[in-house]
């Protein structure tokens, strides 16, 4: 039946039209002006519908509009009564510092500088956020800068200028680029401006820059952390570059080449690779040292004198023994040592004891590359104050000695008296430059196993840090973990994120990219 007011456009039953509608039959000339009637009619109808259906779309899309519109009410008004609302500033404040990234974060995602993320698009969500993101100083301090990216467009300098503004004190990490890029050197005469405000600087150096250090001369006072180098280091001589000797807050200074030259009377830490004859006035001038990275080179001749004392020293890496020869250091509890000559090996166990006893002091961590497996068993055989045993795997050649260490450490089951049981922590690292094959995983999961379930060992923790993305064999990680949910604690790092750690191990501040 058609609706009101419109006709029946069902044809009769019995009608020539339902015939014809119904069969294949040709129609007669008389049914022509019938049928063309019929078709005038259904097409008057299908215009009528489909004006109708266009009146309900307009008159839905009102109601979608008008039902949008009052949801965005409720939810405007319902927010009034949302708790964020009540959250004091301070600890406002404090989640949005929890949003911004760090330095190596926007370096490793070579993050242009702009307003979606923070602390910029903080300021974007409602007057308060913006008010509070614009009054804490911190949310804006860090600014980083990475043209050897070629990206000089991401720095806009409006956005510089601001974010500049809004902070108090500045932590910079700047890395040049050879290209001219204008940028660079416009943004660079920025922040040198605001020298004074400096708490942190890492700078990639070329040879646009360094003119523009001058102008740093006795305006950095409260400069306390120093990363400096080149991105390629000049050939020939480098002319010495006096800008960061007035900075009378420092106390990290990362330095290369040691032609930079910086204070150390107040330094707690620093790394620098250099002749040891830099590195023996820096240990006697910096009293309130706790942490080196001791690199020496240009050393064919190792001067005899009395060991420096270094009172404070807790951490010390180095790549010579010598060094460990040549100090007293009565708090030293951490020690990275990285041979890299195989004729050193044999003095390994007397030079360690030798500083052991010289200094008294009780070493608990130590950090161990280019050491023989029997030369490391002999270390931890004769220094049972270590309990924290990292083992750094920088060359192929190395997978020999590295079995024979597992072999050592690995506890049988008619073993009565294992080699140091007191070891509560076991990791193996791997650098980039090793092969996924430097480490016999199953045999080291045998010797985690036999040490964990062993009531004469102390191991509660173990690890694995490859930096390449060539990580552990499937059976080897099903067997970590499976003991860790028998309460080791363990884990299994690959790639950046484990060179971030290994370079903890040797207490390195490498490059960031």
């Amino acid at each position: 039946m058609a609706p009101s007011g419109n006709p029946d456009l069902t044809p009769l039953p019995g009608s020539r039209h339902c015939s014809l509608l119904n069969s294949n039959v040709a129609a007669l000339d008389s049914d022509v002006d019938i049928i063309r009637e019929r078709v005038f009619v259904i097409d008057t109808r299908l215009t009528n519908i489909k004006n109708a259906i266009a009146r309900l779309e307009q008159t839905k899309k009102q109601l979608e509009e008008e039902y949008a519109s009052v949801l965005n009410l409720r939810t405007r008004t319902k927010a009034i009564l949302s708790p964020l609302r009540r959250i004091p500033s301070e600890i406002l404040s404090e989640i949005f510092s929890w949003t911004l990234p760090g330095a190596q974060d926007l370096l490793r995602r070579h993050q242009k500088m702009c307003i979606t993320t923070s602390p910029w698009v903080l300021t974007h969500i409602s007057n308060r956020w913006r008010s509070v993101a614009i009054s804490d100083p911190s949310l804006w301090s860090l600014l980083t800068f990475n043209f050897g990216l070629g990206v000089a467009a991401a720095y806009p300098i409006p956005m510089v200028e601001t974010q500049v503004a809004r902070a108090r004190n500045l932590k910079h990490h700047l890395y040049g680029s050879q290209n001219h890029f204008p940028h660079q050197i416009e943004i660079f005469r920025i922040l040198i401006q605001q020298a004074p405000r400096w708490e942190d600087l890492d700078l990639e150096l070329t040879p646009d820059l360094v003119p523009l250090l001058a102008d740093l001369r006795g305006r950095i006072p409260l400069l306390q952390r120093l990363w400096i180098g080149w991105r390629s280091e000049p050939t020939g001589a480098i002319q010495p570059i006096h800008c960061f000797r007035q900075a009378p807050s420092l106390l990290d200074a990362t330095v290369n080449p040691h032609s930079i030259l910086f204070p150390v009377g107040n330094l707690t830490r620093y790394q620098l690779l250099c002749p040891w004859d830099v590195h023996a006035r820096i240990l006697k001038s910096a009293p309130n040292l706790v942490e080196a990275l001791v690199g020496v080179r240009d050393q064919p001749v190792w001067p005899v004198q009395e060991p420096i004392d270094v009172p404070r020293l807790r951490r010390l890496a180095t790549t010579k023994l010598q060094v460990l020869d040549s100090i007293r250091s009565p708090s030293l509890e951490e020690l990275a040592l990285q041979v890299s000559r195989a004729s050193a090996n044999s003095r390994v166990v007397a030079t360690l004891e030798s500083l052991l006893t010289r200094s008294s002091c009780t070493l608990w961590r130590l950090c161990i590359s280019g050491v023989s497996g029997a030369q490391t068993s002999a270390v931890i055989r004769q220094i049972s104050s270590i309990i924290d045993l990292r083992i750094l795997i920088p060359a192929s050649d190395l997978i020999p000695q590295i079995n024979i260490l597992l072999e050592t450490l690995t506890v049988s089951d008619v073993d009565n008296a294992p080699v140091a049981p007191h070891l509560t922590s076991i990791s193996f690292g791997v650098r980039k430059k090793a092969s996924s094959g430097d480490v016999d995983y199953a045999e080291y999961l045998r010797m985690v196993t036999s040490r964990w379930k062993s009531p004469a060992c102390a191991l509660r923790h173990a690890s694995l840090l490859i930096s390449s993305q060539l990580g552990p064999d499937p059976a080897t990680l099903d067997g970590l973990k499976m003991l860790r949910s028998e309460g080791l604690d363990g884990c299994s790092v690959v790639g950046k994120d484990a060179m971030s750690v290994l370079n903890s191990w040797v207490y390195a501040t490498p490059i960031h990219y």
